[in-house]
């Protein structure tokens, strides 16, 4: 379990309403055909427009045998990242299943980085659920 921002102790496997049950960590299982996928809550906007729906979204390098755990996702390379919402637990019924650290991440993040130039990127909630299918490495 890991703590939430009120203090209390989250429960694995959940389904988020708003970003603000997240936590940067959090692991998304991601059902594809018969293999998993992985994503992971690379960062969270604290406040200001978006932050109770949309996160920053990462693409865990993962095997696919099996649901993602915090054991088999620690440690794993992100592939990359872009902004989503929240609608990819809402209306895809996806579940966040544990939360470990994330491994470091090449990628600068859309809250943190606007620096001149720099490129961000955007998915559709559907369209993250698919990107992590591409994440999948055998």
């Amino acid at each position: 379990m890991a703590s939430s921002l009120s203090g209390g102790e989250r429960t694995f496997p959940f389904t988020p309403r708003s970003t603000r049950e997240l936590r940067i960590g959090d692991i998304i299982a991601v059902p594809v055909g018969e293999a998993w996928g992985c994503l992971q809550v690379a960062d969270l906007a604290e406040s200001g427009p978006g932050s109770r729906s949309v996160f920053i979204a990462a693409v865990v390098a993962y095997d696919g045998l099996r649901s993602p755990t915090v054991e088999t996702v620690l440690g794993r390379p992100i592939l990359e990242q872009a902004m989503t919402r929240v609608e990819m637990f809402t209306e895809g019924g996806l579940k966040v299943v544990g939360n470990c650290a994330v491994t470091s991440n090449p990628h600068s993040s859309n809250f943190r980085d606007h620096g001149v130039g720099v490129v961000h990127y955007v998915w559709g909630w559907k369209a993250a659920i698919g990107r992590a299918a591409g994440g999948i490495v055998h």
